[in-house]
């Protein structure tokens, strides 16, 4: 849903971002579900020398669940800026050639819902001050629509009670 909020603001695709909000991290459930062993010895791995997982999933597996959850997308004929986004979601913001674009939406995303001390999974993330964009306009002037961050939660909250319940 933070994804979408960036998209909707900067005017990518909508629809996409919160697609690929969801889809971001089926990499990860794709190693947990159909190689939980290999899995498992990377976030040993990970825990043991206080590594990124996704160094720790290259060192055990040979590649990233990143990698590997743009791979799905691709055989169904997603959108390439999809795939891209998921392979994709665990760079830098610096890092990204392009900012507003999918991959772009997807992973400020994702680090500002880390600056409110959510995890993207398995690692362990403390509440810190979110990035400056997201406290000058129009970014903030969207989040305060939606009740800030408190809002975009209980708004997850509510899709993934829908989503169980479905």
């Amino acid at each position: 849903m933070t994804a979408e909020l960036l998209g909707r603001v900067e005017g990518t695709a909508q629809e996409q971002a919160f697609t690929a909000g969801v889809l971001h991290q089926i990499g990860r459930l794709t190693l947990d579900q159909q190689m939980p062993e290999g899995f498992a010895s990377a976030v040993a791995l990970a825990r043991a020398q206080a590594l990124a997982l996704r160094d720790a999933e290259c060192i055990v597996l040979g590649y990233t669940a990143s990698e590997l959850g743009g791979a799905p997308v691709r055989a169904w004929q997603f959108p390439a800026a999809l795939a891209e986004a998921i392979e994709r979601h665990e760079l830098d913001a610096d890092a990204l050639p392009e900012r507003r674009s999918l991959a772009g939406c997807v992973v400020r995303a994702r680090l500002f819902v880390r600056t409110q001390g959510v995890p993207g999974g398995l690692e362990r993330v403390e509440a810190a001050a979110p990035p400056a964009e997201w406290s000058e306009p129009p970014l903030s002037v969207a989040l305060g629509r939606q009740g800030g961050a408190a809002g975009l939660l209980e708004c997850v909250g509510a899709f993934l009670e829908t989503a169980v319940a479905g």
